[in-house]
């Protein structure tokens, strides 16, 4: 909270919960999505936990790419297709890479 009316959600939470918008999203598309803290809040809210366990990497191999060579883009997945599905999104990538926004290889 700054100045006693402004939230501000943490900016290293991996999930936001938002009372107006997850009543969209169902379980198909998001199975599991964390039920929001209704009377104990109000507006978005930051979700974290602590303790997370260490992620192990599967792709030993991998070599970066420098960061002056990136072109980081952002979809926003519930949007982007009406199904608003991971699946539905890989359906378009090709129409993505038609329109030169994405390299081909």
């Amino acid at each position: 909270m700054v100045d006693g009316s402004l939230k501000v959600a943490d900016p290293y939470c991996e999930k936001v919960l938002d009372p107006m918008n997850d009543g969209f999203i169902g379980a198909s598309v998001y199975p599991g999505l964390k039920t929001y803290p209704t009377g104990k809040t109000t507006g978005i809210v930051s979700v974290m936990q602590a303790n997370k366990p260490i992620y192990t990497w599967k792709n030993n191999s991998f070599t970066r790419p420098d960061k002056n060579n990136l072109v980081i883009y952002e979809l926003l997945i519930r949007d982007f297709t009406s199904e608003h599905t991971y699946a539905s999104t890989l359906q378009k990538l090709d129409y993505l890479v038609s329109l030169g926004s994405m390299p081909s290889n």
